[in-house]
C-alpha cells in the first residue's frame, strides 16, 4: 500500500475503536482479552490521551489501523522488568523521551536541575519525595535509557526511535548539559530505525512493512543505522550527500555549522536528497522527509477518538490541565527561528485544519465533564499563520 493512501483508507467512523484509554499495564491489557500486543509505545511523559501529546497521536493512529497498542509511560528504569510486562511486541517498541527533550525537561539553560516537570503527576519530576537523580521520573537522555532497557528485556526486538529528542539528535549534536558534542542518538542507542519529524506516515509504513515481513530501508522521514561496510557496499554511498563526520567535527568545530546548514537547507526545501554522516564505526543515513499531511489528513488525525483525559494512575498532570480546553488548528512553521525547534521538527510547510473539523472538535470538547465553558486557545505552534501558504511552493 502506498504511503499516501494510508490516511485515505482509514475507517475512523464506525471502525469499532472508542475513547477508552489504551492499556497502560498488564492488567489493563488482559482486561481487554489480549494476550499480546503489536506495539509498545514508551514515553517519558505521563500517559495523557490528548492530541497535544505526540505519543498519544501515534497510538491512536496505529489503533485506527487495527493494531494492538500498549502504553508504557514513565517506566522505572533501574531494571527492565516493566518493559517485559506486555510480552515482546509482535512488531516493535516505539521509544520517545516525550513531548520535550529529556535534558531540556530536567535542566534549565544554565544547567540548574529543574524542580518541576509539567508532564509528570502533580508536576513532581521524582518518584515520591526523595529528590535524588536516581528517582527522577524521566532519566537524562531518556531515548537511550529506554532503548537499552527494551533490548535487555527482549534481545531480538525491533526498536524504533521517535519524538522530539530523537528528531533533534539524529545527527552529531551539541549536548549543553554535558558541554560536549555527541554522536547520533540512533547509533548510541543501537536502535533499528529513527523516525524524524511528526512521523505519522513513517510509523504506518514501518508497521505495515513489519507486519508483512518486509525491510525498513528507504522509508521517507527515517534514518538508518549502517555499518561502514553496509554503507560502502550498498546504494547509499553513491546516492547520499555526505556530511562532515563526527570525528571531523570534533577536530574542527566550524564543520558543525556546515553540517547543520546543509541539514536545515534540505529539510526546508523538501528535496529528494539522502544525507549521510559517519559517527564512529557506523553511518547514519537519512532518507528524504515525508510529505506533510494535507488539511484533510490533519482533520482526520485530530478527530480520532481521544478521551482527552490523563490516565487515572497519573492523577493530576499540569501540562494536560493547561491544554485540555484548547484546540490545535495548525501545524508547521516557515519562520525557522534560531531559538526554536518547530521548523526542524514539524517542518516548514504550514497545514491548517478545516473550519468544519475545528467546529466538530469544539462540539466534542463541550461534552467533556471537565469543560468549564471557555475554549482557552485556538492555536498550535504558529497560530497566527492559520490559513497561510507559501506562494513560491517552498524555499
Amino acid at each position: 500500500m502506498a504511503e499516501q493512501d494510508f490516511f485515505k483508507k482509514q475507517q475512523v467512523k464506525g471502525s469499532g475503536i472508542s475513547s477508552k484509554l489504551l492499556p497502560a499495564n498488564r492488567a489493563e491489557m488482559e482486561a481487554r482479552g489480549w494476550s499480546w500486543v503489536d506495539v509498545v509505545l514508551v514515553s517519558g511523559d505521563a500517559y495523557v490521551d490528548h492530541p497535544s501529546f505526540g505519543v498519544a497521536v501515534i497510538a491512536r493512529l496505529l489503533e485506527s489501523h487495527g493494531y494492538r497498542v500498549a502504553m508504557l509511560c514513565q517506566p522505572r528504569y533501574h531494571c527492565c522488568d516493566e518493559f517485559k510486562q506486555f510480552g515482546k511486541p509482535r512488531l516493535f517498541f516505539g521509544i520517545t523521551a516525550g513531548n520535550l527533550d529529556s535534558i531540556v525537561s530536567n535542566y534549565s539553560a544554565n544547567g540548574r536541575v529543574r524542580d518541576q516537570d509539567q508532564y509528570s503527576p502533580d508536576g513532581n519530576p521524582y518518584f515520591g519525595a526523595k529528590r535524588e537523580k536516581q528517582f527522577r521520573r524521566r532519566p537524562d537522555r531518556a531515548t537511550l535509557i529506554y532503548s537499552n532497557l527494551a533490548r535487555q528485556a527482549f534481545k531480538d526486538c525491533i526498536i524504533i526511535l521517535g519524538g522530539l529528542e530523537a528528531s533533534l539528535r539524529r545527527f552529531c549534536h551539541y549536548d549543553y548539559q554535558q558541554k560536549k558534542l555527541r554522536g547520533s542518538v540512533l547509533t548510541d542507542a543501537k536502535a533499528d530505525l529513527l523516525l524524524y519529524g511528526m512521523a505519522e506516515r513513517a510509523v504506518l509504513t514501518v508497521a505495515t512493512r513489519l507486519r508483512h515481513g518486509e525491510g525498513l530501508a528507504d522509508i521517507a522521514g527515517s534514518c538508518l543505522r549502517l555499518s561502514a561496510q553496509q554503507f560502502h557496499d550498498g546504494p547509499w554511498q553513491k546516492q547520499a550527500q555526505v556530511l562532515p563526520s563526527f570525528n571531523d567535527i570534533k577536530h574542527d568545530k566550524g564543520l558543525f555549522l556546515e553540517a547543520e546548514l546543509t541539514i536545515d537547507r534540505y529539510a526546508r526545501s523538501m528535496e529528494e536528497v539522502v544525507l549521510a554522516q559517519q559517527q564512529q564505526s557506523h553511518f547514519v543515513v537519512q532518507m528524504p522527509p515525508a510529505q506533510p499531511l494535507s488539511s484533510q489528513e490533519l482533520d482526520e488525525l485530530a478527530l480520532l477518538p481521544f478521551s482527552k483525559k490523563a490516565h487515572p494512575h497519573y492523577g493530576r498532570v499540569p501540562a494536560w490541565e493547561m491544554i485540555r480546553h484548547s484546540i490545535a488548528i495548525v501545524r508547521g512553521c516557515c519562520g525557522n527561528c534560531s531559538f526554536c525547534a518547530i521548523t526542524r521538527h514539524q517542518g516548514a510547510a504550514i497545514t491548517s485544519r478545516s473550519p468544519a473539523s475545528i467546529l466538530q472538535e469544539i462540539a466534542d470538547l463541550v461534552k467533556q465533564p471537565h469543560f468549564k465553558g471557555i475554549i482557552s486557545d485556538l492555536g498550535g505552534p504558529t497560530a497566527n499563520l492559520y490559513g497561510v501558504s507559501c506562494g513560491r511552493g517552498g524555499c
